[in-house]
C-alpha cells in the first residue's frame, strides 16, 4: 500500500483550522469552570490555557513522524487524536475547578 506523504504545510492547516474550534470549545468550558469553583481571577486559567495550547502545537509534528512511519495508521489518527486531547483538556479544566470548589 503506498500512501502520499502530505505536505508539511497540508498537515499544519488541518491542525490549525481545528485548533479554533478547540479554543472557542475550551473557552466555554473555563467559563463554566471559573463558574463553578467561585474564581474571581482567573489567571491561573489563562495560564492553563495557553499551557494545554502549547500541547496542541506539538500534534502536526507528532502525525508528521507518525506518517512517516506508520501510514496505515494515520487514516485514524487525526480525528483520535483531536477528540482524546479535546476531551482531556476539558476534563482537566472542569477538575480542577471541582477541585477547587471542594478545598
Amino acid at each position: 500500500m503506498n500512501v502520499t506523504q502530505p505536505e508539511w504545510t497540508e498537515i499544519v492547516k488541518w491542525w490549525e483550522l481545528r485548533r479554533i474550534l478547540y479554543n472557542l470549545l475550551m473557552f466555554c468550558i473555563g467559563i463554566a469552570s471559573i463558574q463553578i469553583a467561585y474564581v474571581s481571577i482567573p489567571l491561573l486559567y489563562i495560564i492553563i490555557g495557553i499551557a494545554l495550547n502549547i500541547g496542541y502545537s506539538f500534534f502536526p509534528a507528532a502525525e508528521h513522524l507518525i506518517h512517516q512511519r506508520h501510514a496505515v495508521i494515520l487514516k485514524r489518527y487525526r480525528h483520535f487524536a483531536f477528540a482524546s486531547y479535546l476531551f482531556a483538556s476539558m476534563l482537566m479544566v472542569i477538575g480542577f475547578a471541582v477541585l477547587l470548589r471542594i478545598s
